[in-house]
């Protein structure tokens, strides 16, 4: 919720509003004071340098929060990494995995990703047929699928992709990235085949 009770001292306590842990004690962050002594509370309401030292203290647990879950999301991210593994691949058929590959490329390239395309493969088994909604005429299908990349930071990810053929009433044509359905899953390039 971006709220915070600290305790300050004995008998004072900080109501923070601020995202501490996800971001840094800004402009926009403020407290509210709680204090049993009536004589601090007119004090601090008054006095300009002992607010600025209750943010600038803000300030500071505001960074040792945010260092913390930083850390913990960079632990989190290198096991999920570390632990992540291709999905199988399913229909086996050379010429449409040459198709996928080549349609992830070219998607890549009009997109201009910044990793570049190790492999593309088919992850489904079956096909699902795509019709005109209207005349209910079979214009296509598609099937799931599997972009694997190179990434700059020096490790590889895989994306989940569907990938499709128009029909035009006798025969498929190439395939193209139909549709990306996930973000980007990084793994260790030694996984990659």
């Amino acid at each position: 919720m971006g709220r915070f009770i600290i305790e300050e001292s004995k008998g004072v306590f900080l109501y923070a509003k601020a995202k501490l842990g996800k971001a840094l004690w800004g402009k926009s962050s403020h407290f509210n004071l709680f204090a049993q002594d009536p004589i601090y509370v007119r004090t601090l309401s008054s006095d300009k340098k002992m607010q600025q030292d209750i943010d600038s203290q803000l300030a500071s647990y505001a960074q040792l929060a945010k260092n913390a879950v930083d850390e913990r999301y960079r632990q989190q991210d290198a096991e999920r990494t570390a632990s992540n593994e291709l999905p199988r691949q399913g229909l086996k058929d050379e010429n449409l995995q040459q198709q996928a590959f080549n349609a992830a490329k070219q998607r890549a390239d009009k997109e201009s990703w910044n990793e570049s395309i190790l492999n593309a493969y088919i992850r489904g088994n079956d096909w699902t047929i795509l019709r005109n909604k209207l005349t209910g005429i079979q214009t296509g299908r598609y099937i799931a699928g599997v972009i694997v990349m190179q990434r700059e930071d020096g490790l590889c990810s895989y994306q989940s992709v569907h990938f499709a053929q128009q029909y035009n009433g006798a025969d498929y044509q190439q395939a193209y990235v139909y549709s990306i359905d996930s973000g980007q899953e990084k793994l260790d390039c030694s996984k990659v085949n």
